[in-house]
């Protein structure tokens, strides 16, 4: 274990010495310690740190995380999770302040549909992650894993279909610098060809029908109602 009692770096990196270190060095070779990288988030106002076995490897990463945190892409806020983004999303979606990409509220039977899907093929294995930590290796294992399930393209389709609206929300709100839903390789949803009556079908149809149900049936087929 590396002790607490480090000395603190102008350049950003601390080193970590051991607790059974009895002459530490600045350079470390006295107990094999480690070297603890530091860079401050002024937007949160919190510090983020990452520990290194070599001095090159720290000063490597607070070159990068500094570049990070200048183009926002790095933060000491971690956000929400994907269970909780989720929880939100929905509950947004069922109020009505969340719209599609044509701008209109959700159907009820939609957000119904994009529910069971998530609660039951999401967030089973991704929900306690954070939403910024979610790469698109996870959601391509994810695709993945449902179409050797047998799952039919659709519902594959139906299930990544809300976790793009939500990783589109959360991006243009700050929350996310990525999204990990763009470029997924999925099957394809291909629409079955849709078979029509013929007159003469319609009419043999209608003709074991009596009344009401009749006429509602012959209104159906001659006004082409689905």
């Amino acid at each position: 274990m590396a002790s607490q009692n480090a000395s603190r770096s102008p350049v950003g990196i601390d080193v970590r010495h051991r607790n059974t270190c009895e002459r530490p060095r600045e350079d470390g070779k006295c107990c094999g310690a480690g070297f603890q990288a530091h860079v401050f988030d002024k937007t949160t106002g919190k510090r983020i740190r990452k520990t290194f076995s070599t001095k090159t490897a720290a000063k490597l990463w607070r070159q990068d995380a500094l570049s990070a945190l200048r183009t926002g892409e790095l933060t000491a806020d971690r956000g929400p999770t994907v269970r909780e983004a989720v929880n939100q999303w929905l509950e947004e979606a069922r109020n009505g302040h969340v719209r599609n990409r044509s701008g209109d509220p959700y159907k009820p039977s939609a957000i119904r549909g994009y529910e069971q899907n998530l609660r039951r093929r999401v967030l089973p294995s991704l929900g306690s992650l954070r939403l910024r930590e979610v790469k698109p290796k996870d959601l391509q294992a994810l695709v993945d894993r449902l179409d050797r399930e047998g799952l039919s393209a659709s519902t594959i389709d139906t299930t990544i279909t809300p976790l793009k609206a939500i990783y589109r929300r959360a991006r243009n709100r700050g929350l996310v610098s990525h999204n990990p839903t763009q470029g997924l390789e999925k099957p394809a949803v291909r629409c079955k060809p849709r078979r029509f009556a013929s007159p003469a079908e319609a009419e043999a149809l209608l003709a074991v029908l009596h009344g009401a149900q009749r006429a509602l049936w012959a209104t159906a087929f001659y006004a082409g109602l689905r």
